[in-house]
């Protein structure tokens, strides 16, 4: 039964992710409802996130009977310990959950799972199985890649990326689709090479990109630098897998993509600052960040001043010039 549901869950996955909450299948009727059934405390399905979702809830009692996620679930348990019942084949077993620890489950396993408890809250992360084969082509067969359950594991990685996208919904997602594909991304590597069925393993590679690719990536974001670029984009324009891309990227630049666009952003800001009369909101919209507070945080970051004291600041060294031409 575990995976006769497949063209049922094609159908209903045609829409768009992020325009909806993460849903469960009833493997006896066929109906689709949320996964969770009150309204998430914060959800990443506004964002422009793609092929990953993010929900943070309260803990409630509930009961899933014979259900399927529609894509792959993982799951970081905050705050309080849950006693959760769990049942893929077989009679329910009884589990304790811990705070920060994580649960996975595959998309399309059939299974049911439920939980008398009403503390605590816990942090939902969906990621589409395209979106994990994607991650991971280079080393395993899509139409072959399954992750392998897992209720109340401790994995610090996880945890951590959990945190980071749970942090970066909460702000408006200001770090855009390269930062949120590069967390998507690092999720489904390590999932792939810890939790798979296949245990594929990924290689570790050294050395950083080739010139030319170098060259390319960064010609690519100078000459995007107003887009919102995806990791998937970037990495096909140099013509590797976002995985490795990321990780060879970090290492000829000493930053992640994410960082890079943004250092980018900043020194174009800089310059239209000195030579154009665009105002710091025009400017701000033109380089891709959220707003003008958007652009004066990293601003100050990089130079450690804000837009509008840089200016100040050019204004006067412009009037000392005029003043000492006089003299």
């Amino acid at each position: 039964m575990e995976r006769q549901w497949s063209s049922l869950i094609v159908l209903v996955c045609r829409g768009n992710l992020m325009d909806k909450r993460e849903l469960i299948i009833e493997l006896k009727t066929g109906k689709n409802r949320p996964a969770v059934a009150r309204d998430p405390l914060l959800s990443s399905a506004n964002t422009k996130w793609q092929g990953i979702l993010l929900e943070h809830h309260r803990v409630l009692p509930f009961e899933n009977k014979d259900v399927c996620t529609l894509n792959n679930i993982v799951v970081l348990h905050l705050a309080a310990s849950l006693t959760l019942e769990w049942k893929e084949d077989g009679p329910f077993r009884q589990i304790r959950i811990l705070p920060n620890q994580v649960t996975i489950v595959p998309a399309q396993m059939a299974h049911s799972a439920r939980t008398s408890d009403s503390r605590g809250e816990f942090v939902l992360v969906s990621l589409e199985q395209r979106f994990l084969a994607y991650a991971a082509s280079e080393h395993v067969d899509p139409d072959r890649l399954e992750l392998m359950p897992v209720q109340g594991g401790n994995d610090a990685l996880i945890e951590g990326i959990c945190s980071a996208l749970q942090a970066e919904a909460h702000a408006g997602a200001p770090g855009g689709r390269l930062y949120s594909d590069a967390l998507g991304t690092a999720l489904a590597a390590h999932l792939v090479q810890n939790y798979s069925v296949q245990q594929s393993g990924l290689k570790d590679v050294q050395g950083g990109l080739a010139k030319y690719q170098l060259r390319r990536a960064i010609d690519f974001i100078h000459d995007n630098l107003e887009k919102d670029i995806s990791l998937n984009v970037l990495a096909s324009a140099v013509g590797i897998s976002p995985f490795h891309f990321a990780r060879l990227f970090k290492q000829s630049t000493g930053l992640a993509p994410h960082q890079y666009l943004l250092r980018c952003r900043v020194q174009r800001a800089r310059r239209m600052l000195v030579g154009s009369d665009a105002s710091i909101a025009d400017i701000a919209v033109r380089l891709g960040f959220c707003d003008q507070s958007h652009l004066a945080l990293h601003f100050k970051r990089v130079y450690g001043v804000t837009p509008k004291k840089f200016l100040r600041e050019m204004s006067t060294r412009k009037i000392l010039t005029q003043e000492a031409s006089v003299f």
